[in-house]
């Protein structure tokens, strides 16, 4: 049987913090879902869920996660724990090698 490896895949990404959302997924006290709202969106008396809209649709935010921006624009929030146990942060060299390489 072959053995295989992942790519190396080099990725944008920030931790989470107030303001990067694109809107809230907004439930009652009780749980029950009201819907998705963009953040400059007349929001309800609800409990507020940070997220982040993409074409795959809504994903909610932890306070914890990391959001990950793909080659074509797209963002997707990453748990934390899992962020880093499939990525690492490139040191200054290899980053802005990496950069001259985007530019080309």
């Amino acid at each position: 049987m072959a053995k295989y490896c992942n790519k190396l895949v080099i990725i944008d990404a920030t931790p989470y913090q107030d303001g990067i959302e694109d809107g809230y997924i907004c439930h009652t006290l009780e749980g029950q879902f009201i819907g998705y709202f963009y953040k400059n969106d007349s929001l309800p008396k609800s409990i507020h869920t940070p997220a982040i809209r993409n074409s795959e649709g809504w994903f909610y935010i932890e306070s914890t996660d990391y959001i990950i921006t793909k080659a074509n624009g797209e963002r997707y929030p990453c748990r934390y724990h899992i962020f880093h146990m499939n990525y690492e942060l490139l040191d200054k060299e290899r980053s802005d090698e990496v950069e001259n390489n985007e530019r080309m």
